[in-house]
């Protein structure tokens, strides 16, 4: 084995063993929007965590849940780490390769290893850094000029995450002069890519409970749209704030190495280095257009690029005092985010999820459970529940779910699976309760839950069952009256 094999090698190992340091090593929120109850119990039962579904990470997770082990961690070590550890992998071969310089193709390296926004997401349970891993493997297999796995990188990428199939169009249509040689791999590109989300359209018709997907219906879709804010949504108000806070990334997660990047961009472009600018213009321009506050976990897919760019530019400057002011940058903030994004030391000192999944857990089996038909707390009732916890969901209700397309299929769910009647909280919660289920309630939604429930003929009281336990025991009495037991 050759030397440059033992460095990129060296890379890799060294990437892998520092995220998985890193990484949470529990169900936890962490850097992201909630969404790893939802694929742990995708994970656990074939249901559809959301509209668009990621079928290879649900496939992935479903396969890695055969084996022993705790899924969390398990996930989270090969979903995530391993895939962020190839990428930095592939940054130093692609830097190497564009610029002969192994130094060099070091330092991009070692930016990426500690860029913030990429290092959260290859430490804690999430798509992106697998996702992340196939559009750079697509970018290094085309500077190779091998079309058919260029194709097949982009696809499984594509499977893994629906926004690399807008990243894969784009680049497409930078290199459409060769459509010729391009149309004899776009069917592995479909095979690969797009006819796995055959499986979540399937899932989606099925009885299973839909999480937060819904049923198969434009009008489903179309209200998860609306409740998730689709890009371009930004308001003009808003956007100088989440300019700032874009501003405040790039140099909290890159330092120095900012500077020589618009080297990297000097014309005339070479289509390398078209397909380079849009992988980070993409991604940027979703971040500064999208009203969802959680965004910026889509800013993982320009990180690799700018590490990248940033190469390049060093390779252009080719100056001691400035390689040596970008390595120092790089070290530096690769020990800050190593204290400050620690996921392993933020999930031990604010285990919120693990406890909602625990206080979950501790629940009579056959009780019920009124919670939110999402967010934090619904994800790790969905998590119990998949693994074969025996409850009962009732959803809140907070405002008219009459219109809400997604509501209607679980309510439709529940009370075929329950044989419970009644088109809001109050009436299910009765049912459950006059068949003599135990109803439980999460502290965190106790406000909107008396909301929910004032009516002069009704009190309510709660207690904790254990001192620090966020559950809340509703016991039916006599007159339809709901008190403390």
């Amino acid at each position: 084995m050759n030397i440059d094999r033992l460095k990129a090698i060296g890379v890799f190992l060294f990437s892998f063993i520092f995220y998985s340091l890193m990484a949470a090593k529990e169900y936890t929120w962490l850097f992201a929007s909630g969404d790893s109850g939802d694929w742990l119990a995708a994970s656990n039962m074939w249901l559809v965590p959301q509209p668009y579904g990621s079928p290879l990470y649900i496939t992935l997770g479903h396969f890695l849940d055969m084996f022993g082990g705790d899924l969390v961690v398990k996930m989270t070590i090969i979903l995530s780490c391993l895939p962020a550890a190839v990428t930095v992998m592939l940054v130093y071969l692609i830097v190497k390769h564009l610029t002969g310089k192994k130094n060099i193709a070091l330092i991009a390296s070692a930016v990426l290893l500690g860029a913030g926004i990429f290092l959260t997401q290859a430490t804690v349970l999430e798509q992106y850094s697998l996702a992340v891993m196939f559009v750079v493997l697509g970018y290094y297999f085309y500077l190779k000029d091998k079309k058919w796995l260029v194709a097949l990188s982009l696809g499984l990428g594509s499977a893994n995450h629906i926004l690399v199939i807008p990243i894969a169009a784009l680049w497409l249509l930078l290199d459409r002069k060769r459509w010729r040689a391009w149309a004899k791999v776009i069917p592995l590109y479909t095979v690969s890519g797009l006819l796995p989300y055959i499986l979540i359209l399937w899932l989606m018709t099925t009885d299973a409970p839909r999480l937060l997907a819904g049923g198969l219906s434009l009008q489903a879709i179309n209200s998860y749209l609306g409740s998730t804010s689709v890009m371009g949504s930004l308001s003009i108000m808003s956007l100088p704030e989440r300019l700032l806070d874009f501003a405040a990334l790039i140099i909290m997660g890159f330092g120095l190495a900012i500077i020589p990047i618009r080297l990297a961009f000097k014309k005339p472009w070479a289509m390398h280095i078209k397909l380079l600018i849009m992988a980070i213009i993409f991604p940027v321009w979703y971040y500064l257009t999208c009203r969802d506050p959680t965004s910026w976990t889509f800013m993982a897919y320009a990180c690799p690029f700018i590490a990248i760019a940033a190469g390049i530019g060093l390779a252009k400057i080719n100056k001691t005092y400035v390689l040596k002011a970008v390595t120092i940058s790089a070290i530096a903030i690769i020990m800050l985010n190593s204290i400050f994004l620690n996921a392993d030391v933020l999930a031990k000192a604010n285990p919120k999820a693990q406890d909602y999944y625990n206080e979950i857990q501790s629940i009579p089996d056959g009780s019920a459970i009124v919670i939110y038909r999402g967010g934090f707390e619904a994800m790790a009732m969905y998590y119990a529940f998949s693994e074969g916890k025996d409850i009962i969901p009732i959803f809140l209700t907070d405002y008219n779910y009459e219109e809400d397309a997604l509501y209607q299929y679980y309510l439709d769910w529940i009370h075929s699976e329950y044989n419970l009647k009644g088109n809001n909280t109050q009436h299910l919660t009765a049912d459950a309760l006059a068949q003599n289920i135990p109803v439980y309630v999460l502290t965190p939604i106790l406000k909107k839950w008396t909301l929910a429930f004032e009516h002069n003929d009704t009190s309510l009281k709660y207690f904790d069952l254990v001192e620090g336990v966020d559950l809340t025991l509703v016991v039916h009495t006599e007159n339809n009256k709901y008190s403390a037991e």
